[in-house]
């Protein structure tokens, strides 16, 4: 009974630290700095690729689209309302149930805490500067689906997840200065 406690609490440790080093990766993004730009683009395909793979999406194809489709097709749509956020949204909420099963609901609670904290007003800032002359519900699109994408990764470490982290592979998206936005008919775009 003994070696089970001690091997858990060595795999809590293990999640806190993933998780702690996911957070400092993640508030170092230079974020959105590549829309509308090739740069960074081979690297984002391949972590959407791993990431429609690892999460049995099928046949996605993988879209660009510039700023200017994105502002006439999202300035005035509530983000919720895409098949990316709902598919976020159904992997969030089952990665919660498995983590409080698990015991590990405390530690989600705190990862989701620790996205406002890194992600957030760094996203804000380069949004706004990017958007702001478009519409406040552009901005707030693009800062909540990036935070959203940022607390999946976030959660799915700290709930001990098992295999490999697949919205980290999102959040490498994020990472190369892209944004992912929209999952419909068989496409991934992506800004």
């Amino acid at each position: 009974m003994a070696e089970l406690k001690e091997k858990e609490q060595q795999s809590g440790s293990e999640r806190e630290a993933r998780t702690k080093t996911l957070i400092q990766k993640v508030s170092k993004f230079n974020w959105f700095e590549n829309v509308g730009e090739e740069k960074g683009r081979l690297e984002a395909e391949q972590a959407l690729n791993a990431f429609i793979t690892q999460n049995e999406l099928g046949n996605e194809k993988i879209e660009w689209i510039s700023k200017g489709e994105f502002v006439a097709t999202y300035a005035d749509v509530a983000i919720r309302k895409t098949g990316l956020y709902e598919f976020i949204g159904n992997s969030y909420q089952t990665i919660v149930n498995e983590a409080q099963e698990k015991g590990n609901g405390t530690d989600v609670e705190k990862a989701v805490d620790a996205v406002t904290d890194s992600v957030f007003h760094a996203a804000f800032d380069k949004a706004f500067e990017l958007f702001s002359d478009s519409s406040e519900e552009l901005v707030k699109n693009v800062v909540e689906l990036t935070v959203y994408i940022a607390l999946m990764a976030y959660a799915q470490e700290a709930a001990g997840h098992s295999g490999e982290n697949s919205f980290a592979r999102l959040a490498a998206v994020l990472e190369q200065g892209h944004l992912p936005v929209n999952i419909a008919d068989g496409i991934i775009y992506v800004l």
